[in-house]
């Protein structure tokens, strides 16, 4: 296998799009089954400490869970289409605790 990669470039460059295309897959599966219940668990706590309107700014939020804003940012939205909670400038507002309670067992 190594003699053929490296006596064909063309094949080389596949090989590697295969494997990050492979990477950012599991990467994915990995925010889906661990990070976003963590961002739920943790939004459950905040609302339980301090009431429904936690003021956080995604940022935070992604600094948290060890994540990209921009995929904080879709499942937020995500769960706000599902009228789980709201979102607003450095706030978020817990809708349905049950909902997002199941979103954190996921």
């Amino acid at each position: 296998m190594l003699n053929l990669v490296g006596r064909h470039a063309d094949l080389s460059m596949r090989v590697i799009e295969l494997l990050c295309e492979r990477l950012r897959f599991a990467s994915a599966r990995l925010e889906e089954t661990v990070l976003m219940p963590l961002v739920a668990r943790r939004l459950l706590a905040l609302a339980e400490d301090f009431g429904s309107e936690i003021h956080i700014s995604q940022d935070d939020i992604a600094d948290f869970a060890g994540t990209t804003c921009d995929t904080v940012y879709r499942q937020l939205q995500c769960w706000r289409r599902q009228g789980m909670l709201d979102l607003h400038r450095n706030r978020v507002v817990v809708r349905d605790p049950a909902a997002l309670a199941s979103a954190a067992l996921s």
